[in-house]
């Protein structure tokens, strides 16, 4: 696994400098291009595309594809594509939505249960009850939502795996 200290060097940052090779970039996440088809959907000329590439290609952030055919088509690599997809970071906002959500069940939880108990308190002092009475519980919706966190930690967790 690539961590971001090896994506971010001096000359990965240097290449995402220019504005041409960030588009270059953005066209690259859609599919693999030539060198003739990303000059002519950015209006450069082919040799100023080359120079582009060349330098994202010495960076590491793009690779060439010599299949042995006419066209050399150009396409980012794992460097390049952890770079510009969050979906190999989606995995840390689903586990801090997972903990927002246990967090917040907790927090339920808590005042659900000490308002529950307050409201046993005066019914059995308005009933003249001097005895220990209980209130049924319904299903608060903070284990909802610690179900619900705990459900996000498993998505999390597959999401990193996956990632």
């Amino acid at each position: 696994m690539i961590s971001m200290t090896e994506i971010l060097d001096k000359q990965s940052l240097k290449a995402l400098g220019g504005e041409t090779r960030q588009d270059i970039i953005k066209l690259l996440t859609q599919r693999p291009h030539t060198a003739s088809e990303l000059s002519k959907k950015l209006n450069k000329h082919v040799t100023t595309i080359t120079e582009h590439l060349s330098m994202l290609e010495h960076s590491g952030i793009v690779s060439k594809k010599d299949d042995g055919h006419k066209w050399l088509y150009y396409s980012l690599t794992l460097k390049g594509e952890k770079l510009t997809k969050p979906k190999y970071y989606a995995w840390t906002i689903v586990l801090a939505l997972s903990g927002i959500a246990i967090l917040g069940g907790v927090v339920d939880l808590f005042s659900y249960n000490s308002s529950i108990q307050n409201l046993a308190k005066e019914t059995a002092q308005a009933a003249g009850d001097t005895g220990g009475a209980t209130v049924a519980e319904p299903f608060s919706s903070g284990i909802w939502l610690i179900l619900a966190g705990i459900i996000l930690v498993g998505i999390a967790l597959l999401l990193k795996k996956k990632g």
